[in-house]
């Protein structure tokens, strides 16, 4: 059963930030942080939908995940199912962190976001990651306060136990995949992030 803490607020079906396409399977549940912005949940699920109404003649942006936890409240947005692929991960390159554990045929697209009428259209690692943006209070920091952390840990254990993954192996970062410094904070304390995986080892045990 889905925890009382995810609400589901779906994005509108659209090229830029929800494709709807459907994915083979679930490999790594991948963190990430709203940027050096004090963003709420909320907020972050309207930016992602509003990214429908970009001119196709300019600069354009293809982002969304499909949870995204808030930092105040005990809240998680579900922007879309979570066997979707979201626009996440991918990028011009790969770590060799994923070149060792990510199938090639999900690395083989530097350029993943393609302006199609199908939107998606490239091969990268969001076909196999199911993402969790995680709001932070702290400024250009980043450090996730105990709210987030709580309800974040709560949602990955979660996910762990339904995707039937090991939250030691299969709890990744952004940067684990990218190289990009997200989300910073755990990227520049990785005892941070390790604290956070046996968190939620302990929330599994525990139920």
């Amino acid at each position: 059963m889905k925890p009382a803490f995810i609400v589901e607020d779906h994005l509108e079906l659209n090229k830029y930030s929800r494709c709807g396409h459907k994915r083979p399977e679930t490999e790594y549940l991948v963190a990430h942080w709203t940027g050096p912005y004090n963003h709420r949940a909320k907020g972050v699920r309207d930016y992602y939908n509003g990214l429908k109404d970009q001119d196709p003649s300019g600069r354009r942006f293809f982002r969304g995940a499909q949870y995204i936890v808030d930092y105040e409240d005990e809240l998680v947005i579900e922007a879309m199912p979570d066997w979707e692929v979201s626009y996440t991960c991918g990028g011009a390159g790969y770590t060799s962190w994923a070149k060792s554990n990510i199938a090639e045929r999900y690395l083989t697209n530097a350029a993943p976001y393609r302006d199609a009428d199908i939107g998606w259209t490239g091969h990268t690692p969001n076909w196999v990651t199911i993402d969790v943006e995680i709001c932070h209070p702290n400024g250009p920091e980043g450090r996730f306060n105990d709210r987030a952390l709580g309800t974040a840990a709560q949602l990955f254990a979660w996910l762990c136990k339904k995707e039937g993954l090991d939250p030691w192996r299969d709890i990744v970062t952004h940067h684990m995949i990218t190289g990009k410094e997200c989300p910073m904070f755990w990227v520049r304390h990785p005892d941070s992030f390790a604290a956070f995986k046996e968190r939620v080892a302990a929330l599994m045990e525990a139920k």
